[in-house]
């Protein structure tokens, strides 16, 4: 039988009581370097500061594999404790091509992939309305397309993709139906279009509300007396129109059938958002008008830029963006602001969008794409702007052909856009160049529209020119 003596316990416990000092004195300094993300580096034997790489996906759910080896969590997920360097990163799911990038991981830093859309192998797609159909005319801020199959007003048709319903532009036998449409004017959010019909000896102009049941149509020639260089109205006035010539203003009422063209004279630029009318008079001063014109106040004089070109010197376009800030655009395609630094294309614009959310101003040409982000907040006071906010300006891609629209995709970590025939899909990367997908072939010289809200793109078919959704985001 084992007898242990006093003298033996008391030595066990004195080696029991060591040993866990030992660990407490070694592994605790660890367990708080561990915790605040340092790890003894086993190559250079020295204590290292880790990073990690954050990475969701679009669909949720991929296995993750870090280099070959398979990680434990799936995205979203954090991996964490990662010595500086570049990492390889691969995201599988069934059903999708991998997602593959190298990620460079800083001591201390966070490499955040946020909504990754993983590229289904085949696209699902959804035919809505057969047509065929040669234009397509989406209504920015609306739930309408316009859709036709040939150039006249009898042939086109207005689909509300909200409600998938597809209904005639005008009623069976209408007296517009052989009217052919050289233009089409629209506004942001709003349900109004301007048709223009031109000939050899007169321009005409149809006025049609399409948040009107059923539509209401209305012949507005007689009022318009100058072809205009410029439209522009909102949502809360849709039956007031405001048109500009080579140096005046007037302001259409298409209820009363009211024009007084030349109530405004000497101006080099005009908009309108909410309630008001905004001016950029002959001294480059800008105002803000009321509607009925009892109202007038001064905001700000144009900035006077260094370098700009004769064509920034006169925009033909106001836009409201954003409290206090306003950008000007010319047909001949300058884009500038009232806040630093004040030209942010001098040629070639194609065409620009405004997230709210996210504050960045998106803007291309045919060749490039790129992207401005308020970086501090605007107060503009008395005469003078003083700024505590500037644009920061970005280039996206510079490799396009021909480039005629883009949108912001997925809370602004993709783009969407159309070169030529084609639908391709940006990625931003933080780590690198952004990633670019080729999505899918468009019928010739038709137009494309997304959706961030059913995260649907709607094109023509280049095949039988019907009209089709693709999801961006299958689930």
């Amino acid at each position: 039988m084992l007898t242990i003596t006093p003298r033996t316990m008391v030595l066990t416990r004195r080696t029991i009581f060591f040993v866990f000092l030992s660990l407490y004195v070694i592994l605790c300094p660890l367990l708080i370097l561990t915790t605040f993300g340092y790890i003894i580096n086993p190559i250079k034997q020295e204590v290292t500061q880790t990073g990690l790489i954050f990475l969701s996906s679009l669909p949720s759910g991929a296995d993750i594999y870090l280099e070959k080896s398979h990680y434990r969590n799936r995205s979203p997920a954090n991996l964490s404790g990662l010595l500086p360097g570049t990492y390889k990163i691969t995201l599988k799911k069934k059903g999708y091509k991998p997602w593959v990038q190298s990620i460079s991981v800083a001591a201390g830093k966070a490499a955040t992939f946020n909504q990754i859309i993983l590229i289904p192998k085949v696209w699902p797609a959804q035919r809505l309305a057969a047509g065929p159909f040669s234009k397509m005319e989406p209504l920015a801020g609306t739930n309408y397309i316009l859709l036709a199959e040939h150039p006249f007003l009898g042939q086109y048709c207005v689909f509300d993709w909200k409600n998938k319903l597809l209904a005639p532009l005008l009623p069976a036998r209408s007296r517009f139906a052989d009217w052919p449409v050289s233009e089409i004017f629209s506004e942001q959010s709003s349900p109004v279009v301007i048709f223009q019909s031109a000939s050899f000896w007169k321009n005409k102009y149809l006025y049609v509300d399409l948040g009107q049941t059923p539509f209401r149509i209305l012949e507005i020639t007689r009022l318009i007396k100058e072809k205009p260089t410029a439209w522009c109205w909102n949502s809360l006035y849709p039956k007031k129109l405001l048109l500009s010539t080579r140096d005046a203003a007037g302001l259409l009422d298409v209820e009363t059938g009211a024009a007084e063209v030349k109530w405004l004279t000497g101006l080099k630029g005009c908009g309108s958002q909410g309630k008001w009318l905004y001016i950029l008079d002959g001294r480059d001063d800008v105002y803000r008008e009321s509607f009925d014109g009892a109202h007038r106040e001064f905001l700000f004089p144009k900035p006077r830029w260094e370098g700009r070109s004769a064509a920034a010197a006169n925009p033909e376009r106001i836009t409201w963006i954003a409290n206090d800030i306003f950008l000007f655009s010319t047909v001949s395609g300058s884009l500038t602001t009232n806040v630093p630094p004040y030209v942010l294309l001098d040629g070639g614009l194609a065409g620009f969008r405004y997230d709210h959310k996210t504050e960045r101003l998106l803007f291309w040409t045919k060749k490039d794409i790129g992207f401005a982000e308020l970086t501090r907040r605007v107060r503009l006071k008395t005469e003078r702007a003083v700024s505590s906010k500037i644009f920061k300006v970005h280039k996206v891609w510079d490799q396009g052909q021909a480039i005629t629209d883009c949108f912001w995709a997925a809370g602004g970590t993709h783009l969407v856009f159309q070169d030529h025939s084609a639908i391709y899909l940006l990625e931003f990367v933080p780590t690198g160049k952004p990633r670019t997908e080729k999505i899918t072939e468009v019928k010739a010289a038709s137009s494309i529209f997304y959706t961030e809200e059913g995260k649907a793109i709607y094109f023509l078919n280049p095949k039988d020119g019907a009209l089709t959704a693709l999801s961006l985001i299958p689930e």
